[in-house]
C-alpha cells in the first residue's frame, strides 16, 4: 500500500509532535525541579568584621549575609559561600570563581569588571581612632580635634575626599599625614603610627578598630554594593529587582542591617581625669552594700555556679579604674539601702528602678548596666488584671503605674511575699523575674501562677547616696559606658542561667509526684510495722524461753533439795 504526500506529511507531523511531547515529558520535571531547587550562586566570603563573618559553629553571618538572605526571598537563589582572603578576593572574582561579591565600593574604572546594581547595600562608616590614654581628645567635644594630625592611606581617595568634606563642615583645621603602600607593608598596619604617637588620629572603619583605641568621631563614608559578573545579565536583573522590592517595602532596611552587624563596634571611650585618679589613689577600696544570696545580682555566698551581676560588673570597674571593692552583706534589699543612707557603705551594688524611685530613697543611680525582665506572680484563684486586687512588692521598690491595685503591701523579702500569695493573703507579687523564679524553684508554692509582662524590663545600675561623691559616681558611669554591648550581654547570659534544683526533699517529691510519694510513705510504714512485729515476736520468744529456763532451773533446785534432804 503506497502512502500519498499528504499522508507522509501527517505521519511526519505526528512523529515530530510525539518527539516534542516525549522531550517535554522528560525535561519538564527537570525544569520544575531546577526552579524549585533554585539557582545556586557562588559567593566570595573573606573574613571581614561586620560584613562577612563565620562563628565557631561554622555559621555564616554579617551584613552581606543578611542582604543575600533577604534577596533570596524574591529570587529563590541559594548560595555556596566560598572562603577566600582579602588579598586575593578581587583577583579570584575577576577569574570568574565567584558569581557575587559583597562589600564592594563603586569605582568608575571597575565598571568593566564589576556589574554594579542600581541600588547599594548601605554606606560604610569612617571613624577617627584615638589612643585611650590621650586625654586631650574627647569624643563628645569635636573642638578637641582642632589642630590634630590625622593619618590616612593615600590610595583611599574616596575616604580622603569624604574626610576633607567632613572637616570643612565641622570647621576643623587638621593636618593630614598620608601613608603609602610601602609604609603599610613595613609597619604591617597603620595602627602602629597611632600607637607610636606619630599621628593623633587615624582614619579607619568600625570593622578595623583595635582594643587600644576608641572612636573619637564617626561619619558616613561611601556606598558599598553586592556586585555580579559583568557577563551575567540575568543575575544583575534579578539583583536589581530584589533590592528594589526590599527598599520599597522597608526604606530603613540598610540602616537596620548596619546597626545589627556593627553595634558595639563603634563605642566611645571615657578616660579618667586627674581628680578621679587622685580619688582612686587616696580611696583604694570602696565598700559595697548588697543583700546576701540574692540571685541573680549577688551569688558569692551560694552554689548557683555564677557570682552575680554585681561582682562581675565590679570586676570590670576594677579593671578600668584600679579601685578595689569589698562587700557588706545585708539580710534584705531595704537593709542594703538603709546601710547606704546611714553612711555605713560607699555605694549600693544594685538599685532596681528609675531615677524617680531612687530619689525617694535618697539615692542617685548610675548608668544602667543591665536590663532585667520583671514578672508578676498571682494567686491561681484570682483574675488579673483587676483594680480591686491587693498587690505586694519588696521594701525599697514600687509598683509600676501600669499595674493597678487597691492596696500595696511591702515585704522584706520575696520568699515571704510569695508565701503570702500562696496563702491568699495578697493577690499578687511584682518583682525581678530571675529572682522570683529562683525562689519558686526552691519552694513548693502550689497556689501561684506566673504572669509574664510584655516589654516590662527593669533597669539595674549602681547607686550612691545624695549628695553624690562626684569622683566615685563619675568613675562608675565611665566604666559602665565603656563596656561594649557584647561584654554586657556576656555578663547577662552568665548570670541569668536557670539552675535546676538538685536536692531532693520529701516536700518537693510530694508536690512533684504525689502518687509516688504516697506509695513510698505507705511502703515505709509497712516496713516499719513489719519490723515492729518481728521485734515484738522476737522479744515474746525470748521471754517465753526465759520463763521455761526459769522453770527448768526451779525444777532442778527442787530435785537437788530432795536428794540432799
Amino acid at each position: 500500500m503506497h502512502m500519498g504526500a499528504s499522508g507522509r506529511k501527517i505521519e511526519f507531523c505526528t512523529g515530530f509532535l510525539l518527539a516534542v511531547w516525549l522531550l517535554a515529558a522528560f525535561w519538564g520535571p527537570c525544569v520544575s525541579a531546577e526552579e524549585k531547587n533554585g539557582t545556586v550562586l557562588r559567593v566570595a566570603f573573606p573574613q571581614v568584621e561586620g560584613y562577612t563573618m563565620t562563628d565557631e559553629d561554622g555559621e555564616r553571618y554579617g551584613l552581606v549575609v543578611d542582604y543575600l538572605n533577604e534577596i533570596a526571598k524574591y529570587t529563590g537563589w541559594k548560595y555556596e559561600y566560598i572562603d577566600t582572603d582579602n588579598n586575593s578576593v578581587v583577583d579570584n572574582f575577576l577569574e570568574g570563581k565567584f558569581d557575587l561579591m559583597g562589600g564592594t565600593y563603586y569605582s568608575e574604572e571597575f565598571e568593566n569588571y564589576f556589574a554594579y546594581p542600581e541600588y547599594n547595600s548601605g554606606y560604610s562608616h569612617l571613624v577617627l581612632l584615638a589612643r585611650k590614654e590621650d586625654r586631650s581628645i574627647r569624643n563628645y567635644d569635636l573642638g578637641t580635634l582642632q589642630g590634630k594630625t590625622i593619618g590616612i592611606y593615600e590610595n583611599s581617595q574616596e575616604s580622603i575626599r569624604r574626610l576633607k568634606e567632613w572637616l570643612e563642615y565641622q570647621e576643623l583645621d587638621c593636618e593630614l599625614k598620608y601613608y603609602d603602600y610601602e609604609d603599610l607593608q613595613k609597619a604591617g598596619s597603620l595602627y602602629r603610627f597611632l600607637e607610636d604617637g606619630e599621628v593623633d588620629l587615624l582614619v579607619g572603619s568600625n570593622a578595623g578598630k583595635s582594643s587600644d583605641f576608641y572612636v573619637a568621631a564617626e561619619f558616613e563614608s561611601q556606598a558599598h554594593y553586592i556586585v555580579a559578573q559583568p557577563g551575567n545579565r540575568k543575575i544583575l536583573e534579578e539583583l536589581n529587582m530584589a533590592l528594589g522590592k526590599i527598599y520599597e517595602s522597608d526604606p530603613n532596611f540598610a540602616a537596620k542591617v548596619y546597626e545589627k552587624n556593627f553595634q558595639g563596634l563603634d563605642t566611645g571611650y571615657a578616660g579618667l581625669n586627674h581628680e578621679e585618679l587622685d580619688y582612686i589613689k587616696k580611696k583604694g577600696t570602696v565598700t559595697v552594700a548588697v543583700p546576701s544570696d540574692w540571685h541573680p545580682m549577688y551569688c558569692l555566698d551560694n552554689t548557683d555556679y555564677h557570682d552575680g551581676f554585681v561582682p562581675d560588673m565590679l570586676k570590670k570597674v576594677a579593671e578600668f579604674s584600679g579601685l578595689k571593692f569589698t562587700y557588706y552583706t545585708c539580710d534584705t534589699y531595704i537593709d542594703a539601702i538603709n546601710m547606704l543612707n546611714q553612711e555605713q557603705a560607699d555605694m549600693l551594688g544594685f538599685f532596681a528602678g528609675n531615677d524617680k524611685e531612687a530619689a525617694r530613697y535618697g539615692l542617685a543611680c548610675t548608668e544602667a548596666y543591665a536590663s532585667v525582665a520583671s514578672i508578676l506572680v498571682r494567686n491561681k484563684n484570682i483574675t488579673f488584671p483587676n483594680e480591686e486586687l491587693i498587690g505586694g512588692v519588696l521594701e525599697g521598690r514600687d509598683l509600676p503605674d501600669n499595674i493597678s491595685a487597691k492596696e500595696v503591701k511591702y515585704y522584706r523579702n520575696a520568699t515571704d511575699a510569695l508565701a503570702a500569695v500562696n496563702r491568699g493573703e495578697i493577690d499578687f507579687f511584682y518583682g525581678l523575674a530571675a529572682h522570683v523564679e529562683n525562689i519558686i524553684r526552691q519552694q513548693n508554692f502550689t497556689n501561684v501562677v506566673q504572669v509574664s509582662l510584655d516589654n516590662d524590663n527593669i533597669d539595674v545600675g549602681f547607686a550612691t547616696s545624695r549628695p553624690i561623691n562626684s569622683e566615685l559616681f563619675s568613675i562608675l558611669n565611665k566604666a559602665v559606658n565603656n563596656l561594649t554591648e557584647e561584654e554586657k550581654e556576656a555578663i547577662s547570659s552568665l548570670n541569668l542561667i536557670s539552675v535546676g534544683e538538685t536536692e531532693l526533699s520529701l516536700s518537693s517529691l510530694l508536690y512533684a509526684n504525689p502518687v509516688m510519694a504516697i506509695t513510698l510513705v505507705a511502703l515505709f510504714t509497712l516496713f516499719f510495722l513489719v519490723a515492729l512485729l518481728l521485734i515484738f515476736r522476737s522479744r515474746l520468744h525470748s521471754a517465753k524461753m526465759k520463763l521455761e529456763l526459769e522453770k527448768a532451773e526451779a525444777g532442778s533446785r527442787a530435785k537437788s533439795d530432795f536428794y540432799l534432804g
